[in-house]
């Protein structure tokens, strides 16, 4: 915690820690997701998706995106417990563990100084492309952050175990709905490393800050963006 909090520079947290099996990840994914996503629109969706060719007859896209979600999330931060999760059950090994922790951190970091859950709100669930762009960016900032801090704190041999694993597969081949879910869910990783990645090569740190600051305030995107 001490060395992600400096790398971003950011008040370190208390954050209480937690487990979670798959089970219980399972259920809690279905809450969160049904909170922002109302089955009529979930109904509007699978017709889109059926007319576009990209669900199967009798897939639908909620269960697409739990069992996607259910097999891959080896840890997360959650806003309104202030808890950071572990998924039990898993053999990570102790380096991708440290990995998780140090990425989940900095989004406890992220929250404490710029109320992720406030910034959600304000852009609501009716604008896609601004929540993609504001998930962007939170998880460009936690992966370039993360990536520094872990390379601080990992020792040879947790290196030499992350290398040795044997990759994780999904359980099942996954669908064409899947494939489509998994490409929109990774945008925000890569496209957001780039984004942070630029915002550090012009101003540093501050200038990550001053564009998680300026979120929900599009009148004048040129006091973050300019150079960029």
């Amino acid at each position: 915690a001490p060395v992600v909090s400096a790398i971003r520079g950011l008040p370190a947290v208390d954050i209480e820690p937690g487990l979670m099996n798959r089970e219980a990840l399972a259920a809690y994914l279905l809450e969160v997701i049904l909170e922002d996503y109302p089955l009529q629109e979930q109904a509007m969706d699978n017709i889109e998706w059926n007319l576009l060719g990209i669900l199967a007859p009798g897939e639908d896209i909620l269960e697409s995106q739990l069992e996607l979600l259910g097999e891959n999330v080896l840890g997360f931060y959650d806003e309104d417990e202030k808890t950071m999760f572990v998924i039990t059950g898993d053999d990570a090994g102790l380096g991708m563990l440290k990995y998780v922790l140090i990425h989940e951190y900095v989004h406890a970091l992220q929250d404490n100084a710029f109320d992720l859950g406030a910034v959600d709100e304000a852009i609501g669930t009716h604008n896609a492309d601004a929540s993609a762009a504001f998930t962007a960016l939170v998880e460009g900032d936690a992966t370039v952050a993360g990536a520094e801090a872990f390379s601080q704190v990992v020792t040879q041999e947790e290196l030499t175990e992350n290398q040795m694993a044997p990759a994780r597969t999904p359980s099942s081949v996954p669908s064409r709905a899947q494939t489509f879910l998994r490409e929109l869910m990774d945008f925000s990783y890569p496209a957001g490393q780039a984004f942070v990645e630029r915002l550090i090569q012009v101003g540093g740190w501050e200038r990550v800050d001053a564009a998680s600051h300026c979120v929900g305030e599009p009148q004048d995107p040129r006091r973050v963006l300019d150079h960029v």
